[in-house]
């Protein structure tokens, strides 16, 4: 733990840095000329996974299939040139039909137009190498009139003939027949193309109708054959691809050249016979034009997450929750909290300044989420994974661990300020040691998440096994609380499900998503349901270790038949769809409750075993204890062996999933035993682990959207780099994390109990007389002084009754979704 004034610089150091940030990317979205990323979608990039993942500057790419090209309403797609980009007609092509794409490639002569429709597309492609047919004119004279004849996207490219065909005038040729297509380029576009799509295509067709130029393809030199080899020289391609970059700078020319940049340097991005690209790379090339074609209008279409495709796409106006969020988390609250300083200005109604703050703190990480991911301020970048950076990434965390490993100590007595400590040996899974695995579980997850490791399938079995740990966790504690306390309180209930949902509420109606796309929340709140159900029933008899099996036994049976037997979620969610208008994705509940069905009650059925263990007071010999200590240890090694072989032996992802409900105990068991086979183990914690597992629940769901990015498919970026993206980044997403974690704490105890969060004003003369009018003399009162004391004396009953405080938090979020 932190000295307190450290902490506070370290907050003061955070929050002055976020600032920054926040003011140094507003000045750069103000300022930048192409904030929507339409025309960097043009000029650039980078393979994350040549030849199949690419990177757009400062944004996220749609990968482009048969739904999205029908839902974009293209009409009519014409690609002009030579044989290079009629690679792109034939990569289209495979997008809407592959199989009779494949088809109509051997039916089609060598050097001819090509016509390819599927679903209300007309794919057409012109044969014309040297750019000069009258077909080509013909199509920039419909694309500039904008009627039905009028294709949606024009592609024309060329140049490799000319510099194999055309002699010393090639350059000349070649130039003459870009300056003919100039007249009919709109360099205005890309600001057009960022805006929602409100108008009718028919109403508005010059809007979407593109005009783009191909590069000249820079072929692979050495693997020309030897006739095209002798005319298509770097000395003449380049002179080409010159011209054209003038037209560009000077006349504003819409030229693809991020089409270069996915061949520079890449040979399996060409065929054989080092001219023609790949169909993968002409797939991603066309990719490119259908992001700055259609990605806007499809989000207008959508109204759905996540919210992936963020190139040349403007994010939705704020609806009214957001406006409402945004002005009482930067007007009223912080208004509020000012006021609540001030004794004289407080009503005996209000919580104190300290729950005033708390309310701020949470809903400016709401809004911050909204700025991070529902504006185009921040960008927006695809998942890199790099075995190496996941290595050094854990390896990091691993060394942090080590080195702030400390000895737990427990509180003994509190004077004034200062607490005594005293230092004893833990018991079984102590706070400290629950709050370490949380978090050195919780980075793991986190470098998962943020490295796009879900793709190897090695770590995916490994983190699997980490979420269960945590539900095995849910389930040890929750039943040990209420066998030894027997505390089935609506007020204990309440804390707890406040504290684990406070956050996963609210930003759902923040960011347009639902409570289910946080799934841990919601996932351990239903678990700790079916735990208090299980423990409340006949709890008189939780005394009897054979009523306590039975009753984990049944309600297993239960749970199993409610998640797995058909109709029965469909009539849940179905009756939240027609009561509350809650729209929350069926399969996905399912799996995620299925996927870890039973390792909540191998924890119930260990905090039963550990509890009546200790209850039974048999006092072991020192030779007997130790004797069962090895036999633990060699148990939990063998254990971890037997299932590590039986899991690299599952190759598929499905079948691994089917296993883990069933297996998953066994190496969380093993760990357990192994964590407290020994009084050293048992006495010492790394402190920095501790730490995060206490806030692992915000940081687990704010990723989403202040360090991930797209909804978790991407992560965000400050354009500074990866390393300092991730460096600034994630120090102001921990620092959010732990500030909201603080922040619910408060609120929660607030709800469940207003009197501990709020400072009472004292009512008597003593105390009022000065500031206030006489309380012995009514009428002496102000009208408006009395109208409140009155209401406060009626609103008292919020803070007497929490049934009714829970009812109005119930009824407020159900007229929310009705209105939202």
């Amino acid at each position: 733990m932190l000295p307190s004034h450290v902490s506070h610089n370290i907050s003061k150091a955070c929050g002055c840095l976020l600032l920054g940030i926040i003011a140094f990317l507003l000045h750069a979205f103000i300022t930048n000329h192409d904030p929507y990323h339409c025309g960097e979608l043009l000029t650039g990039g980078d393979w994350i996974n040549s030849p199949n993942e690419w990177q757009p500057p400062k944004c996220m790419m749609r990968n482009y299939q048969p739904a999205d090209l029908i839902s974009c309403r293209l009409r009519r797609l014409t690609i002009i040139g030579d044989s290079t980009v009629r690679e792109l007609f034939w990569a289209t092509a495979h997008k809407l039909d592959k199989v009779g794409a494949e088809h109509a490639i051997h039916a089609v002569e060598k050097h001819s137009n090509v016509n390819f429709s599927r679903a209300g597309v007309d794919l057409n492609f012109i044969w014309d190498p040297f750019l000069n047919s009258s077909a080509l004119h013909q199509s920039l004279a419909a694309h500039r009139s904008g009627g039905d004849n009028a294709a949606s996207i024009l592609v024309i490219g060329g140049g490799l003939w000319h510099a194999g065909n055309l002699g010393e005038k090639y350059l000349q040729y070649y130039g003459d027949s870009m300056d003919e297509i100039m007249p009919f380029m709109n360099p205005r576009w890309p600001e057009e193309m960022a805006s929602p799509y409100t108008e009718n295509f028919s109403t508005a067709p010059n809007k979407e109708n593109l005009l783009i130029l191909a590069p000249v393809q820079i072929p692979r030199y050495g693997d020309l054959k030897p006739e095209r080899a002798a005319s298509i020289t770097k000395e003449r391609v380049d002179p080409m691809n010159y011209y054209l970059r003038q037209l560009h700078l000077k006349q504003g020319a819409h030229v693809a050249w991020s089409w270069s940049h996915m061949v520079r340097q890449q040979p399996e991005a060409y065929k054989k016979d080092g001219l023609h690209v790949i169909g993968s790379v002409a797939g991603l090339q066309m990719d490119v034009i259908f992001n700055i074609r259609c990605n806007s209008q499809l989000s207008s279409i959508e109204h759905s997450y996540p919210r992936d495709n963020t190139c040349c796409n403007s994010y939705a106006s704020p609806l009214w929750v957001q406006k409402f969020l945004l002005m009482v988390a930067l007007g009223v609250l912080p208004l509020l909290t000012i006021l609540a300083a001030k004794e004289s200005h407080r009503l005996d109604l209000l919580p104190s300044r300290r729950v005033f703050y708390a309310l701020m703190v949470v809903s400016l990480a709401a809004c911050y989420c909204v700025f991070t991911d529902r504006t185009q301020i921040f960008y927006k970048l695809h998942k890199r994974y790099s075995p190496e950076e996941f290595m050094i990434m854990i390896l990091v965390v691993v060394a942090l661990g080590v080195l702030s490993i400390r000895r737990s100590v427990h509180p003994l007595i509190i004077r004034g300020q200062q607490a005594t400590t005293r230092e004893t040996d833990q018991p079984f899974l102590s706070r400290d040691q629950t709050d370490e695995w949380k978090g050195w579980m919780q980075f793991v997850i986190l470098i998962y998440h943020y490295t796009g490791a879900s793709r190897v399938l090695g770590i995916y079995k490994i983190i699997r096994i980490l979420v269960a740990s945590y539900l095995f966790m849910t389930g040890f504690g929750h039943a040990a609380f209420f066998y030894r306390r027997s505390d089935y309180s609506l007020r204990r209930s309440a804390a707890v499900l406040i504290r684990t949902n406070l956050l996963s509420s609210i930003l759902p109606y923040a960011m347009h998503t639902d409570y289910a796309f946080y799934y841990f929340a919601p996932l351990t709140s239903s678990w700790y349901m079916i735990i208090y159900l299980t423990m409340r029933f006949g709890h008189g008899s939780n005394s009897s270790i054979r009523f306590l099996l039975a009753k984990v036994v049944v309600s297993a049976i239960l749970v199993t038949g409610v998640v797995h037997v058909p109709g029965i979620l469909e009539a849940i969610f179905q009756g939240l769809k027609v009561t509350a208008r809650i729209h929350w994705n069926l399969t996905e509940w399912r799996f995620r409750m299925g996927l870890d069905l039973y390792i909540v009650y191998a924890g119930m059925l260990s905090a039963i075993a550990v509890i009546k263990m200790s209850e039974s007071g048999n006092v072991m010999s020192q030779i007997q204890f130790a004797r069962l200590r090895m036999l633990s240890i060699v148990a939990a090694f063998t254990t971890l062996g037997v299932v590590w072989v039986a899991l690299k032996s599952i190759t598929e992802k499905h079948e691994y999933n089917s296993w883990v409900p069933y297996i998953s105990f066994l190496p969380i068991l093993a760990f357990v035993l192994l964590r407290n086979c020994s009084r050293h183990l048992r006495n010492f914690h790394s402190s920095i682990f501790a730490w995060l597992g206490r806030y692992s629940l915000e940081t687990f769901t704010l990723q989403y959207h202040i360090w991930l990015a797209g909804d978790t498919k991407g992560v965000l970026s400050l354009g500074l780099g990866r390393c300092w993206d991730f460096l600034l980044l994630t120090a102001i997403f921990l620092w959010v994390s732990w500030h909201v974690g603080n922040a619910t704490s408060v609120i929660t105890g607030w709800v469940v109990d207003p009197n501990e969060g709020r400072r009472h004003v004292d009512l008597g003369a003593s105390r009022l007389d000065v500031n206030l009018p006489s309380h012995k003399n009514p009428a002496a009162q102000p009208l408006m002084w009395r109208y409140w004391l009155k209401m406060s004396a009626k609103m008292s009953v919020l803070r007497e009754d929490l049934r009714i405080r829970l009812a109005i938090i119930v009824l407020f979020m159900w007229m929310l979704n009705l209105l939202y």
